[in-house]
């Protein structure tokens, strides 16, 4: 009973986690749609961040690669059109999803074992159950194929869901579409970790590893350029 206990609050931490995430997005301070649904950062995003790279002792090659990849995406989104905010029609948001994959994954060739173990966790803890979706989180995970699928269509109808409901999002105010994007998230977030089993959701909460506190401040700019 006390285990069930633990996890329901863990499962809780994880929604709450995801959710203030997305407010923060409806803000304007967050991240990319990295998998179509919840709203999520790359470790190169992260990574230009001073408290992560204090974290992780990143070193200045590190530090300048991720530099220079955040720069590039701000460079392409801009030219896409989205300026940040997922603009561009859903082929534009597609193709910017797949680059920022991408250079992640260029990103994660510069690190070492430790420094790509604890960028798991801090993944985890920035996008909460999206992070479910990250394939280094999977494999980490140990999910499986069957339910790694599981977990895709989960998203694919979370991101259907989503832009159905912001397709009147011109009528709401700045508060209301703060509101509605925050029962979205807590919906998705529960789709998603609706589908792990109570030792995999604690398996989760292992791999977050340290709290760290992350001020995305910095990171704003890229939501904001036009």
């Amino acid at each position: 009973m006390l285990l069930v206990r633990q996890l329901s609050w863990a499962f809780c931490g994880l929604l709450i986690c995801a959710t203030s995430a997305e407010v923060t997005y409806a803000q304007g301070g967050g991240g990319r749609g990295g998998y179509g649904g919840q709203q999520s950062r790359t470790r190169f995003e992260l990574a230009t961040l001073p408290e992560v790279q204090s974290d992780l002792k990143l070193n200045d090659e590190q530090k300048k690669f991720a530099t220079d990849q955040l720069a590039k995406m701000r460079e392409k989104r801009a030219a896409a059109g989205g300026g940040g905010g997922g603009g561009g029609g859903q082929s534009a948001r597609t193709e910017m999803a797949k680059m920022s994959a991408e250079m992640d994954a260029a990103f994660v060739g510069k690190l070492d074992e430790a420094q790509k173990s604890r960028f798991n966790g801090l993944i985890a803890q920035v996008n909460g159950a999206s992070a479910l979706l990250d394939p280094a989180i999977a494999k980490a995970m140990d999910l499986g194929d069957e339910l790694v699928g599981k977990l895709k269509s989960a998203n694919d109808s979370n991101q259907s869901a989503r832009r159905e409901a912001m397709s009147g999002f011109q009528d709401k105010s700045p508060e209301q579409r703060t509101e509605a994007i925050a029962k979205l998230t807590a919906s998705e977030s529960k789709s998603l970790m609706g589908l792990l089993s109570e030792a995999q959701v604690k398996k989760l909460e292992t791999l977050k590893g340290a709290a760290l506190t992350i001020d995305q401040t910095p990171l704003r700019p890229a939501r904001r350029a036009q």
